[in-house]
């Protein structure tokens, strides 16, 4: 028996090692494909947006990624806000939806992946640079335009849960004040350990999650909303988020309870 299961142990990380690989090796050919057809191109949100598309679905494929889609995606371009449980999340948005993503400034120093986010059409803000915060708001309301929808995750960090953290408010400001469409979306992992949070590194986490056959995610498309008040647009968004997540037994119970 001892001797199975390292068998099996090894079979899972060399699975998951594979799997390294192959983000690695995709990536990288995709983003070699990708960055001169961006660069060339005269709607480069739009072309970067369907490149990500393409990136995540090869991704979502090739890493057992299944997403379970509780509701149909939007059918309109709109500002996605999520709540975050690990990069994994990324990858799932991509596999449904082309879409761009805002970014704080210092992941666009990060080795690789700080390029391939450029490539992907991802906007890198400073939040304490006016000029950034308004170069923002500017390249949201283009990108919208050409259809493209916008993911933002206003927790600003990732969480296992069960439920949603405050969220900041940047993003609903900017919503409200140019008119854009906030469409809330619930993301959860039917395996809780599958978040990456805390002090977990990303080489870790991703050779200790991806030694499984799949990653079930689920993710819930909430209805577009629109305000001119911020702080009311937060609250909706945050609220739809936190009454659709299925990932707290204690919260299904009560439901359950009063479920007539």
């Amino acid at each position: 028996m001892e001797a199975i299961r390292k068998l099996g142990g090894l079979t899972a990380t060399g699975r998951a090692a594979w799997r390294f690989v192959k983000f690695v090796g995709v990536t990288g050919a995709r983003l070699a494909v990708a960055a001169p057809t961006v660069a060339l191109s005269r709607t480069p949100g739009l072309t970067s947006a369907s490149q990500s598309h393409d990136w995540g679905r090869s991704l979502a494929k090739h890493f057992g990624v299944e997403v379970v889609r509780e509701t149909p995606p939007p059918a309109a371009a709109a500002v996605i806000v999520a709540n975050h449980r690990s990069y994994i999340d990324i990858c799932a948005l991509l596999s449904e939806v082309p879409a761009s993503f805002t970014a704080k400034a210092e992941v666009a120093r990060w080795p690789f992946m700080g390029y391939a986010a450029s490539v992907g059409g991802t906007i890198f803000v400073d939040r304490k640079d006016a000029k950034s915060r308004d170069r923002t708001r500017q390249i949201v309301r283009e990108r919208l335009d050409q259809g493209v929808c916008m993911v933002v995750f206003p927790e600003g960090t990732s969480s296992a849960g069960p439920g949603v953290l405050d969220f900041r408010p940047g993003i609903f400001r900017l919503a409200a004040e140019g008119g854009f469409p906030v469409l809330p979306v619930a993301i959860w992992y039917e395996a809780r350990e599958d978040a990456w949070v805390g002090e977990d590194t990303f080489v870790g986490h991703f050779l200790r999650v991806f030694r499984k056959p799949a990653i079930r995610v689920h993710v819930a498309y909430g209805p577009p909303m629109t305000d001119t008040d911020p702080e009311k647009l937060r609250s909706a968004a945050w609220t739809w988020i936190r009454d659709n997540l299925k990932d707290d037994p204690d919260a299904a119970a009560q439901a359950a309870r009063e479920d007539p």
